[in-house]
């Protein structure tokens, strides 16, 4: 009996001998590691519509450069204007009363210049009479230098005060129309302050949205095709001239300029206007740029095998971080955007993550 117990704790022993050496040479397998990647979407910009609006290249917040009460503005809202016009007042009574006081000073500084003008000729003949000596003539001197001086000083407070009554009426600069009213008549205004918003007529553009990723896929000089949404039949073309580089961070858009050859005369500033763009493309796609790696391929995951393959494409321009596919990857296509040198050709990987 105690022989069977021997071999039986001999052979218990022996199991939990083997059961450690397993854990040792055979360690738990690791789940692949998760991907950051995203799905390739389609065709972001050609083909789609955008709505825009006719806007002018040139618009301008007038204001006035010195301080005071609003009196009139004679125009309002979308009102056409011509150089020259007046679109607001002031109320002169106390920049009028400036110019009265320059006036009136600079009277009797030419009066009192006349005297002491006299006073000099005076001291000059008693001088050479002998009554008087050369330091009264001095002095007589350095009081008309001094009176002229006065005079120059109220004839300048004279010219800035006209210019300053001239500032308190508001004209346009150019041709255009008035696109925005900031202030009403009554209003005590700053030097500065917005009255309101001239936009000129002779240069128009159409401002559209777009996201990064459309972007990418258009560059300055592409042409678009413009149609009138009030009247279809009215057609003009456009061209991408300039993008705003500060991103709208509510919609998460830029403002896209497309300048207008030869505008038709229903594109008025503030007409909606239905936007396509012209070249073709439509199976171009884009990616981020740090899914490019140095040989020009990208890793694409196989799925549901999730191993990575390296697929080489063809690329086209840059904008904001995204590079244009060209050729090489298909919408739906799962790209690897980052730590791309960190991967190898057939590597497991695991689940998707966003950035």
């Amino acid at each position: 009996m105690k022989a069977v117990r021997a071999t039986a704790a001999v052979l218990c022993a022996a199991a939990v001998f083997l059961a450690g050496c397993q854990d040792e040479t055979e360690p738990v397998p690791t789940a692949p590691r998760p991907v950051v990647s995203e799905n390739v979407k389609g065709p972001n910009g050609f083909g789609r519509t955008f709505l825009g609006e006719v806007s002018s290249r040139k618009e301008a917040d007038l204001a006035f450069p010195v301080p005071g009460t609003l009196a009139e503005r004679p125009v309002d809202a979308g009102a056409l204007v011509t150089a020259g016009a007046v679109l607001a007042m002031l109320d002169p009574s106390e920049f009028e009363s400036s110019v009265r006081i320059a006036e009136a000073a600079l009277v009797v500084a030419r009066a009192r210049l006349k005297t002491a003008t006299d006073a000099r000729e005076r001291t000059r003949t008693l001088v050479d009479r002998g009554v008087d000596s050369a330091q009264d003539l001095e002095r007589a001197d350095q009081n008309v230098a001094a009176a002229r001086a006065a005079v120059d000083q109220a004839d300048a407070d004279g010219v800035d005060a006209r210019k300053t009554l001239e500032d308190a009426t508001l004209r346009a600069p150019q041709d255009g129309v008035v696109s925005m009213v900031y202030q009403e008549p009554g209003a005590a205004v700053t030097a500065g302050q917005p009255i309101l918003r001239l936009s000129g007529t002779d240069d128009r553009e159409v401002l559209i949205d777009m996201t990064d990723a459309q972007l990418a896929r258009f560059s300055e000089g592409d042409a678009f095709v413009l149609v009138l949404d009030a009247n279809r039949d009215v057609v003009a073309r456009g061209v991408l001239a300039s993008v705003d580089p500060v991103l709208e961070s509510a919609t998460r858009t830029r403002r896209v300029h497309l300048r207008i050859d030869a505008p038709p005369v229903g594109f008025r500033l503030g007409a909606l206007v239905r936007v396509t763009a012209a070249r073709a493309g439509a199976g171009d796609v884009s990616v981020p740029q740090t899914a490019l790696r140095d040989d020009g391929t990208v890793w694409r995951v196989e799925r549901p095998a999730g191993i990575v393959r390296s697929v080489p494409v063809q690329t086209g321009e840059t904008f904001a971080g995204r590079v244009l596919i060209r050729d090489g990857i298909s919408e739906g296509d799962e790209i690897v955007v980052k730590g791309v040198g960190m991967l190898s050709e057939g590597q497991a990987v695991g689940r998707q993550v966003a950035q």
